[in-house]
């Protein structure tokens, strides 16, 4: 069963592989584990993380690979953040076609849903879940289903059903968007709540206006500070990617890179030395973290590019050294791991 085909909350239970008894006398609010992560490194600001376990954690992993597929069938132009496809779907989605995107455009606007999946709420999910061109629920089930995939009467941060569902919840806004930039020549996409919009024009003060006013019609609230305009001769950065004439990576992003490496480098080869278990633990996770900023520098550029190749290699010498200097210290025990 597919879950467009869902419609009672036995349809449901059976769907996530829970009994029904189980299912309805779950306290979901209890199967959650609240905690704080630093918003980026050297920062002060913190996100907090609803993070469910258990069988929750099972239940709204099931309903969200469900959720994906369906999804992948009702995806608009704009969505380009977790949004699955095919091994071999040409119209992939993801951070670096989001950016190719917007190639060739001179003038762009950045905005930000402030709190994003907390601004989806119990009225946007009623009102979504009862949708019958996406889904069939019974209205006892709409009522079921939509508190057993929020916290406090939102989305929680932290759930795997989270994204997918926000992707969901703003098909009628991506629709009006995509419609109304296509009148004024602009490009429009979404990365989950990051809203690109670039034009071969300026984008001015009155079509902010106007966006404005369909972020308000559809009861969405973007972060002021996190409006970002750029002109013709500006810089643009697009989820991470530099948009110029080709799509790059920040040069600080690789400079942090060859950081960790030293970092990993310089404790590595005390710990080969002084062998202690406190920081194997340490040591393997800063490797992962390595391990996957290099794999994203690859995603972008491949992985035969010379940059891809100098960092791999970095790495590689890093972790198989032997020398170290005298100075090393503790001191380098205890880095927070990047983001």
């Amino acid at each position: 069963m597919s879950l467009d085909r869902v419609k009672t909350i036995g349809d449901l239970a059976s769907y996530i592989y829970i009994a029904k008894p189980e299912l309805i006398s779950m306290d979901t609010e209890k199967l959650y584990h609240v905690f704080q992560v630093k918003k980026k490194a050297g920062s002060d600001e913190k996100r907090t993380i609803e993070s469910p376990y258990g069988k929750l954690k099972e239940a709204l992993a099931r309903l969200a690979d469900g959720f994906q597929w369906l999804y992948f069938e009702h995806k608009t132009d704009a969505a380009y953040g977790f949004v699955r496809s095919y091994e071999h779907d040409a119209d992939k989605r993801n951070i670096l076609s989001n950016a190719t995107a917007h190639l060739g455009r001179d003038f762009m606007l950045k905005v930000d849903f402030d709190d994003f999946f907390h601004q989806v709420d119990l009225d946007k999910l009623k009102k979504l879940f009862s949708d019958y061109t996406l889904f069939s629920f019974l209205p006892e089930t709409e009522e079921f289903l939509t508190k057993f995939v929020t916290l406090h009467g939102r989305l929680p941060m932290g759930s795997p059903a989270s994204p997918v569902l926000t992707n969901f919840a703003t098909i009628l806004l991506d629709h009006e968007l995509l419609n109304w930039c296509r009148q004024h020549a602009i490009v429009y996409t979404r990365y989950v709540d990051d809203l690109t919009f670039s034009a071969k024009k300026p984008i001015t003060e009155a079509h902010f206006a106007h966006l404005s006013s369909i972020f308000d019609s559809h009861r969405f609230r973007i972060d002021p500070e996190k409006t970002v305009w750029y002109g013709e001769k500006d810089e643009k950065e697009v989820t991470g990617l530099i948009v110029g004439d080709t799509i790059s990576i920040p040069a600080d992003y690789l400079a942090d890179i060859e950081k960790n490496i030293e970092k990993l480098g310089h404790v590595f080869a005390y710990a080969n030395r002084f062998p202690d278990w406190r920081i194997h633990d340490w040591l393997e996770k800063l490797k992962q973290t390595i391990h996957g900023q290099i794999a994203f520098v690859g995603s972008i550029y491949g992985k035969h590019h010379p940059i891809c190749e100098k960092l791999t290699d970095l790495l590689h010498r890093a972790v198989e050294q032997v020398d170290f200097e005298e100075s090393i210290s503790w001191r380098y025990i205890g880095y927070e791991l990047p983001g």
